[in-house]
Formats: structure tokens, C-alpha cells, sequence
């Protein structure tokens, strides 16, 4: 696919389903294709305009973040879940949605909680999905080797960084989450690297620590 000459939002009803930095940019693209309307739709609920007692400093600040693309035009929805696409001759038509209030569960995990009786049907000939955080994702080896995941689809790992599989490291996002503002970085690679070290060859025997154990050493990230 030509993105570039398949993809325009000119003419169209345009929904975004994200409201991070990708989906302003989504916004910001669309409206300056000459979309006849753009939605956007966050699933999580409308955050404060101020900084919130839940986020103090130095934490990353919990508000409402408008871009240089909202005041170009387009609507914005809070609190929205997206439940059914609906299309015809290949082409989609709209959405199937419903109001949902956040709820924090004692693992951590935000589970969405859908509104009786607040269903609602979008029209729309394109849809952009701006979802980021999500999951790894799928990973071919991870999924052969049977490596244990948590609940957000992160590469479960101990202390020294190994997985459940024996010898078999993760590390980078991998482990951490996706993010799009940079972390420490060397430390996601250093500290998986000390913990393998003593599985790998070094001038041509294996490390004192490996030696017996006769393991090898796979590191993915």
C-alpha cells in the first residue's frame, strides 16, 4: 500500500481513536487534507487542567494537554469505548460506542467499566487508530518459547532479568512498556547484559559463573 496516495482523509468522516501525540497528529493531518469532519475519542476519562494531588511533583503531571492540532477544529470525546466496526463493500461505515468510567483494581490494572444505556453509533468513512501502550505485542519467538507475559502483555522477568525460560533474557521495551518520550535506555540494555554475561562465551570457555550449567543465552528486546 502507497499510504501516502491511499490514505486521505479528503472529504470524509474522519474518527480518531486515541488522543496521545499520534492521535493530534492524526487530527492535525486530516483536517489539513480537507476532512468534512474529524472525531476523536479517548477512552480514558478527561483529565484536569491543573496538576492533580494524585500526580505531585516530580511525577509526570495528569492533565489535559491541548496541541497546536485542537485549535485547528475537530471534536473530542472523553470516557469512550469503542465496542463494533460496521462496514459495507469493504469499506467501513461506522462505529458501535458507549460511555465507560475507569476504575483501578487492586493489581493496578484500569479496567473500563461500560454505562448502561449510554450506546451510540458514529458515522465514519475513515478511522485512524492511535493506540499506544497497549501490549509488546506479538513476538514470533516469545510466543514459541512459551515465555510468560504479565497482564499488560509485558515479557514477565526475576531480578537478574531471565524469563521463565532458562538462559532466555528480555530487555528494552520489552520489559518496560512502549514509551515515546526516552528513558534510561542504557540501563534497560546494561543491567540485562550483567545478568547474561555469565552465559556467554568468553575467550573461548565460558564464564567461571556458567561454567556447569551449560546454558545458553538469547537476550529479546
Amino acid at each position: 500500500m502507497n499510504a501516502a496516495a491511499d490514505i486521505d482523509a479528503r472529504g470524509k468522516k474522519v474518527v480518531i481513536i486515541g488522543s496521545g501525540d499520534t492521535g493530534a497528529d492524526c487530527l492535525g493531518t486530516a483536517i489539513r487534507q480537507g476532512a468534512k469532519s474529524v472525531l476523536q475519542l479517548e477512552i480514558l476519562p478527561e483529565p484536569p487542567p491543573f496538576r492533580p494531588d494524585t500526580t505531585p511533583w516530580p511525577m509526570w503531571p495528569a492533565i489535559r494537554r491541548d496541541a497546536s492540532s485542537h485549535k485547528e477544529g475537530g471534536v473530542r470525546r472523553w470516557g469512550v469505548g469503542t465496542l463494533k466496526f460496521h462496514g459495507q463493500n469493504g469499506c467501513i461505515t461506522g462505529l458501535d460506542c458507549v460511555a465507560v468510567d475507569a476504575r483501578r483494581q487492586s493489581d493496578g490494572r484500569v479496567e473500563f467499566i461500560p454505562r448502561q444505556g449510554t450506546a451510540f453509533e458514529v458515522e465514519a468513512e475513515l478511522v485512524l487508530l492511535a493506540l499506544g501502550y497497549v501490549t509488546a505485542g506479538v513476538n514470533r519467538i516469545a510466543d514459541d518459547l512459551h515465555i510468560d507475559r504479565d497482564r499488560q502483555g509485558h515479557i514477565k522477568i526475576d531480578a537478574d532479568h531471565m524469563t521463565n525460560v532458562r538462559g532466555i533474557f528480555a530487555a528494552g521495551d520489552m520489559q518496560t512498556g512502549n514509551r515515546s518520550l526516552p528513558g534510561p535506555w542504557p540501563m534497560a540494555w546494561r543491567l540485562p547484559g550483567e545478568s547474561c554475561d555469565p552465559c556467554i562465551l568468553k575467550g573461548g570457555a565460558m564464564n567461571e559463573a556458567a561454567r556447569g550449567q551449560e546454558i545458553g543465552c538469547e537476550t529479546i528486546g
